[in-house]
């Protein structure tokens, strides 16, 4: 029987340490009970059912912009209509990314019911075109229900909550929103009493585990070697491409229109998906015909990284939110249901008290009235009204920084400009008060090909898996598959210490060879004052620029007093030089 073969191998798994801590004790408790059969249609492992769970006839319909009517499976409707799941209404997708993008408001709980339906369609399909691979509506249902509970434990502002606690609590370890999910899964299931109606649609124990395994991604025992390509569907850790991210990727783009993507052209190839073995590995596997789809999802990934995720504005947006958590958290104070207070880096330690935070803290820090909460309320405000941290400059992308410790540059910077106002002893610099951010874009793998990770099939041979890369289909491939930037802002509007800041950056970027930019869109690289050969004219854009403006220009890399004391720095030059070639009138 299935249930006793899963015992036995867990003989050998259940010492390993591979097990998430998370459900290593269900599964103890799971082995010493005796192992049953299933009952109905599940007593025997991969009996089919005739049904389709994504048209239940006694399902709920939701209008979704992005896939259309949904028909929602009643088991999934039971676990959507209790309070820890509509929490998920008041957690925006992409955090403070909607004080940038007023369009981004779209929220986790639209997000979970996108991914159930897309995990659902995509068994389903495998389900149809496979009957010989027995995938049962028990697989089906436990698919869909990881894919809604997937993102349960995201905690207030999305992402941007997990990056707070790293900052707030450096010694701890890192926090799991996945975890966290499970946990809250297992309380709705507790609370709710929903096992009975589990098991009315033949979900049993070990159907939770292999639930709790696809939320991780991580095939242990909840389903057999042979429907290993079940654990690629939800999180898949093989190559990315999986359910969750086709479904933000397309909600994000829908709901903040700066790149261009189709939803319904990925679902043309969910619908080739099949499952093959490839060196004794059963993975999914999609028609050849559609490799430059799933490349234009890749693609797709890392503009929005650079366009909306990883934004300038955006990426200073949500520094200043993190600053904001940071000076609100020792003030600001929550009152659980057993009324105790708790404060934000304190809700991890009791889920009731977590699942009462949402995005509606910024809510309260911006309507608080304690003295000891003014530092957050005026950074608030200044977020509210743009007054944001002022831009210095950025590093050109490149394939590598080499490994840059953001904490020791800033005290690098800190070091040098404090040297170059010594002449200025009333001015007043802190480390604290030099912000960087470190920007990485890739298509998804790091720095290796995802596409190289895929297996593809042709409708001449549907059990043989094949490789592809990007010149198969006519595209290029980019120089390289991971670049990186870092750029520098000022928390404050000092003019003299901003432009000794960019001053130092330039030295610190000279030295390893990097380009300098000024513009925060990439748009004016900076170049080094002298070129190979020593020749300072190979920073200049027009050859009729007069000596004087040189002579300004080369000064401020010198670290020397410019002639025209309206010159402050880079910026004046280059206005000047700006405003020579829209007029092109030679400057006087």
């Amino acid at each position: 029987m299935y249930l006793c073969s899963i015992a036995r191998a867990l003989i050998s798994k259940i010492t390993s340490s591979a097990i998430p801590s998370t459900y290593a004790l269900e599964i103890q408790v799971f082995m010493a009970s005796p192992c049953k059969a299933r009952d109905s249609e599940t007593a025997t492992l991969g009996a089919p059912s005739t049904g389709n769970v994504l048209n239940h006839p006694h399902g709920t319909d939701i209008v979704d912009p992005i896939h259309g009517t949904i028909t929602v499976h009643p088991l999934l409707s039971a676990f959507i209509n209790t309070p820890q799941f509509q929490r998920l209404r008041f957690i925006r997708m992409l955090g403070p990314a909607y004080f940038t993008f007023p369009t981004g408001n779209h929220n986790r709980f639209e997000h979970c019911i996108g991914v159930s339906y897309l995990a659902m369609q995509l068994v389903e399909t495998i389900r149809r075109n496979q009957p010989e691979l027995a995938v049962t509506e028990a697989d089906c249902l436990a698919v869909g229900l990881a894919g809604l509970c997937h993102d349960l434990g995201h905690g207030p502002l999305s992402h941007t909550f997990e990056r707070f606690l790293r900052e707030a609590c450096p010694d701890k370890k890192p926090w799991d929103h996945e975890a966290f999910s499970i946990s809250i899964m297992e309380d709705i299931v507790e609370s709710r009493n929903l096992m009975p109606l589990l098991r009315s649609y033949h979900l049993d124990e070990i159907d939770l585990i292999f639930v709790k395994e696809l939320i991780h991604g991580q095939r242990l025992v909840g389903r057999p070697k042979e429907k290993a390509f079940l654990y690629e569907i939800v999180s898949n850790k093989r190559n990315g491409i999986d359910v969750d991210r086709i479904d933000y990727i397309y909600r994000d783009a829908f709901n903040v229109p700066v790149v261009a993507c189709t939803p319904t052209r990925f679902s043309e190839v969910i619908d080739t998906a099949r499952a093959i073995c490839v060196d004794d590995d059963w993975q999914i596997c999609y028609a050849a015909r559609f490799a430059h789809v799933i490349w234009e999802l890749f693609d797709t990934r890392r503009e929005l990284h650079r366009r909306l995720y990883q934004n300038q504005a955006n990426g200073l947006g949500e520094r200043m939110t993190l600053d904001i958590l940071l000076a609100a958290d020792k003030h600001l104070t929550f009152v659980g249901p057993d009324g105790v207070s708790f404060r934000l880096t304190e809700s991890l330690k009791s889920l009731p008290h977590f699942m009462m935070l949402n995005d509606g803290i910024i809510s309260q820090i911006r309507d608080s009235f304690q003295p000891e909460m003014k530092t957050a309320r005026d950074l608030l405000n200044r977020l509210f009204t743009n007054e944001r941290y002022k831009f210095i400059c950025r590093t050109d992308l490149v394939k590598s920084l080499g490994g840059i410790e953001l904490a020791k540059l800033k005290v690098d910077l800190t070091r040098m400009v404090k040297s170059s106002l010594q002449k200025s002893p009333h001015r007043e610099m802190r480390v604290d008060d030099v912000v960087l951010i470190h920007q990485k874009f890739d298509y998804g793998m790091g720095e290796k090909n995802p596409m190289e990770r895929i297996s593809f099939y042709d409708r001449s041979n549907l059990s043989a898996a094949v490789k592809m890369s990007t010149e198969d289909f006519d595209v290029s491939s980019p120089q390289y598959w991971l670049e990186e930037s870092v750029s520098l802002y000022y928390k404050h509007d000092d003019v003299t210490i901003i432009d000794e800041l960019r001053c130092a950056m330039c030295r610190w970027a000279e030295e390893r060879k990097l380009r300098i930019l000024l513009n925060p869109d990439n748009l004016k690289p900076l170049r080094s004052a002298r070129n190979e050969k020593g020749d300072h004219d190979a920073i200049l854009p027009d050859a009729e620029l007069t000596k004087a403006v040189k002579k300004d220009l080369f000064s401020i890399y010198n670290m020397e007093e410019p002639a025209d004391a309206k010159i402050k720095g880079e910026f004046d030059v280059l206005a000047r030089l700006d405003e020579f070639e829209a007029n092109k009138v030679k400057p006087k």
